[in-house]
């Protein structure tokens, strides 16, 4: 999640990245529940980012030339998607809006590139699943601080 103000938090996703599903092993979903146990520990309430990083080092699947111009494609694809969310009939007619959305991502989705893309981050997902780095930033809402 990335910080816009004090009360106001936007996900990567919110603020326009590209976004991919990604396939999570049972162990490392396991380890997430773990890590986010472990950090509200002791307070009423939090919100916390986890990031994990998959730690390919000489692992890598594809060539990352390969891998950019791919990405390069996809985002041309997510374009459709990043239009209508800046689109302002959400304000006025929100369920019309989020059908477009939903269809928009859905072709995006679909698209070639995208599929490529999502089976490279599967494949290095479970090919790495026991080469994690964590990452996490806390907002404890009761004090005001940020932990990261």
């Amino acid at each position: 999640m990335a910080r816009a103000g004090f009360k106001d938090f936007r996900t990567n996703t919110f603020l326009g990245n590209l976004v991919f599903g990604a396939k999570l092993p049972k162990p490392i979903q396991q380890l997430a529940v773990k890590c986010g146990k472990t950090l509200g520990k002791g307070s009423e309430a939090w919100i916390f980012a986890l990031d994990a990083m998959v730690n390919i080092e000489d692992n890598k699947q594809v060539d990352d030339a390969y891998l950019k111009a791919e990405l390069e494609k996809a985002g041309k694809a997510f374009v459709p998607v990043q239009k209508i969310k800046q689109d302002e009939t959400r304000l006025t007619d929100f369920q019309g809006w989020n059908s477009k959305l939903e269809k928009a991502f859905k072709s995006y989705a679909d698209s070639e590139h995208y599929l490529n893309i999502k089976k490279i981050i599967d494949d290095s997902i479970e090919n790495n699943k026991n080469a994690l780095v964590f990452m996490s930033q806390i907002l404890v809402p009761s004090s005001g601080r940020t932990l990261g």
